[in-house]
């Protein structure tokens, strides 16, 4: 955690305290305490002011914290794990209560009632359950859905509940009658977001069917269902009034909807990249909208008198923005992506103010207090950061120049060559995607980011894993390349070793892609990539088969690979130069577009005899 002074524009101080990601994050109600929790099976609270951690203790067991919750007045904090169970920690005494046991699979959503004597909980046994605070006991479970609960939220003061599931319905609890008081079934397939106005009177559900439905939550009626997405709607944001609501989809849609009446109230369309972050202005009249890989951007606009008029595009993050948000003076707007940097940015002038590398990861979420004054940022350095914002010098925000230590290098020159007659091949000088991305669909947990970093081994070669991948188009992937170009060589060599290995599947004997060796006289060489010889699905089970040419040298995991139980694999193939005498200048990716998309994560290039010969 790094805690930055924005009067002086100097680092206080950087404390690192959880062994691995920081996945929960919770503000206390007055601001003044952050809690965390991670992968490491630890808890910890953190003093705002003093920027020192206050206390924490670590779950027995391997329980990872997934997600937190303060209760209404301060006094306690729940917590709920991967793997089920849940408790919390009572703030007064200093001691955790005894952890429970209920559910049988991953807590995903937690909430206390407004008077804090009950917790409810959501989780992936597509229950959801109400605890009595006091004694610890669960007084009821909620059954009825066939997906796992992503929501649960309390309403009209604590004696309803509403869950929403990806089974695509939201249900509304009477809890003094312990009992469903009704099942909001506006969509046909999952949800995609869930929402409540601020007053808490309209339930907003968004549905997998790109539609958008309101719902009286005193009534459970609907109230009207919005249509006009073409795509995914991935967004949702209410106006502080709660009288106009915002939605954003993954075809790059914004609209803006009367609350009240149900109309469409204006439309920006087509912008280039999906709409996966909202957040509105204090006094409503700005949206900032954000997403993408590709193109991660920022774009603002006026929405006065129902008008969707474009005001800024804010360029400067080079991947995907995880984290958005206006601050009280409602022309300032801070953003976080998994490019490792914070920016603060002036709406009126169309500009970035400043940037901050205070993560040596990619940053997952950004979390601002309710007073605007401070803001909490996790990422996967597996450390958590607080940033302070004091009045009036917002401009002068993340100014600071960050330790150099701490700078991303994605395209940084490669490391001494290791001895033994092997050279590293600059494959992150031409990094179209980072081990921290899945190089899949879109996921946060899908990916690389559990691969050893810097000098490695696997099959008794060395190699070097930077942050960066080449990463290659297939039939239905199209916003990735179809050759990337120009690696660097600039060498002899005997043999070229590569570390690679395929998204989705092939039938077995299909040339994939292939690398094109680039001589010092122009002749070419090329190195063809065939499923089920050189490589296979990235994705692996014990039952899955073998190559006949290359070999598994590294076998992993990540979150989403551990949930179905099985592991990723990536495969060395070594080429072996029928002209050795001659300089490689350099070496082309290329995908032949088939059902699976080739991705390279690194090469080394040999220059002696056979590998394990006499040199």
């Amino acid at each position: 955690m790094r805690v930055w002074d924005v009067r002086t524009g100097g680092q206080k101080a950087t404390f690192t305290g959880h062994g691995g990601w920081v996945r929960g994050l919770a503000f206390s109600p007055d601001g003044k305490t952050l809690a965390s929790g991670g992968s490491d099976t630890s808890v910890r609270f953190w003093d705002l002011a003093t920027a020192r951690q206050t206390r924490g203790f670590r779950l027995r067991g391997r329980l990872s914290v997934k997600v937190l919750a303060f209760s209404p007045d301060g006094t306690m904090l729940a917590y709920g794990c991967t793997e089920g169970s849940l408790g919390w920690w009572d703030l007064t005494t200093g001691q955790p209560r005894p952890i429970l046991r209920g559910h049988a699979e991953m807590v995903a959503s937690l909430d206390f009632s407004p008077d804090g004597k009950t917790l409810a909980s959501g989780s992936y046994d597509n229950t959801a359950k109400i605890w009595a605070v006091a004694t610890g006991e669960s007084a009821l479970t909620l059954k009825g859905h066939s997906s796992p609960v992503i929501g649960v939220a309390f309403y009209n003061a604590g004696r309803k509940l509403a869950s929403g599931s990806s089974d695509g319905i939201v249900k509304l609890w009477d809890l003094n009658r312990m009992a469903s008081e009704s099942a909001l079934e506006g969509h046909g397939q999952g949800l995609s977001a869930v929402a409540f106005s601020p007053d808490g009177r309209v339930l907003v559900t968004v549905g997998a069917d790109n539609s958008i439905v309101l719902w009286d939550t005193a009534t459970a009626k609907k109230l009207s269902t919005l249509k006009g997405h073409d795509n995914l709607v991935a967004c949702v944001a209410f106006t502080p009034d709660g009288r106009t609501l915002a939605s954003g989809d993954w075809g790059g849609d914004v609209r803006l909807w009367d609350v009240t009446t149900g109309h469409e109230l204006g439309t920006r369309r087509g912008q280039p990249w999906p709409v996966e972050k909202l957040a509105i202005s204090p006094n409503g009249r700005l949206i900032a909208a954000a997403g993408g890989r590709l193109e991660p951007q920022i774009t603002v606009w006026d929405v006065a008198l129902g008008q969707v008029t474009a005001v800024a595009t804010l360029s400067g993050h080079f991947d995907k923005i995880t984290g958005l948000a206006f601050l009280p003076d409602g022309n300032t707007i801070l953003s976080a992506s998994l490019d490792q940097t914070l920016r603060i940015w002036d709406v009126k002038k169309g500009r970035e103010l400043a940037h901050a590398y205070g993560h040596a990861g990619g940053v997952d979420h950004l979390a601002l207090a309710s007073s605007g004054t401070r803001f909490a940022t996790a990422g996967r350095d597996q450390t958590m950061r607080i940033w302070d914002i004091a009045p009036g010098l917002r401009r002068t925000l993340l100014a600071a120049a960050p330790p150099e230590e701490s700078r991303p290098a994605p395209h940084r020159s490669p490391p001494v060559p290791p001895p033994g007659g092997f050279t590293y091949v600059d494959v992150n000088s031409k990094a179209n995607g980072r081990l921290t991305l899945n190089p899949g669909p879109d996921s946060l947990d899908n990916n690389l980011a559990y691969l050893p970093r810097g000098d490695q081994t696997f099959g008794e070669i060395p190699f070097h894993i930077a942050e960066g991948l080449l990463h290659l188009s297939r039939a239905e992937i199209t916003d990735r390349p179809k050759m990337i170009q120009g690696i660097p060589v600039g060498q002899k060599l005997a043999r070229l070793h590569v570390l690679h290995a395929a998204i989705y599947n092939a039938a077995d004997g299909t040339r994939i892609g292939q690398y094109t060796v680039h001589y010092e006289d122009n002749s070419t060489e090329t190195i063809p990539i065939v499923y089920g010889q050189d490589v296979r699905n990235w994705w692996n089970s014990d039952d899955w088969k073998s190559v006949t040419r290359g070999r598994v040298v590294w076998v992993g995991s990540n979150p989403a690979t551990r949930k179905f139980k099985i592991t990723l694999r990536l495969y060395l193939s070594t080429w072996e130069n029928p002209y050795p005498e001659k300089k490689v200048v350099s070496i082309d990716f290329g995908s032949e577009n088939t059902d699976a998309a080739p991705f390279c994560v690194a090469m080394t290039a040999e220059t002696g005899a056979a590998h394990g010969d006499d040199q």
